[in-house]
């Protein structure tokens, strides 16, 4: 879903960040993404489609970030764990 002038949505952005960044279940039996996708169809919208790269990627970077103890989207190469300067090198 994009706007008029071709840019994702701010409020998308926090949706997609929020879904990234949630580890828990919100119960014992549904998981936040499960959640999520439940009221987005409650608001008449697609549900999100879970991708194990995009995980995976995720993953590789925060990694890269903890044994670097750096912060932020880019990766320097030649340090540890380097698997692609910008996010859009590494998915």
């Amino acid at each position: 879903m994009s706007s008029a002038s071709g840019e994702f949505p701010f409020s998308m952005i926090w949706l997609s960040l929020i879904l990234l960044l949630v580890v828990e279940s919100v119960s014992a039996s549904t998981t936040a993404f499960d959640y999520i996708n439940d009221l987005r169809q409650q608001a008449g919208m697609q549900p999100f489609v879970h991708s194990t790269h995009l995980q995976e990627s995720a993953q590789h970077h925060a990694d890269y970030l903890a044994i670097n103890r750096d912060w932020g989207h880019a990766q320097l190469p030649g340090r540890q764990g380097f698997s692609g300067a910008v996010p859009m090198e590494r998915m």
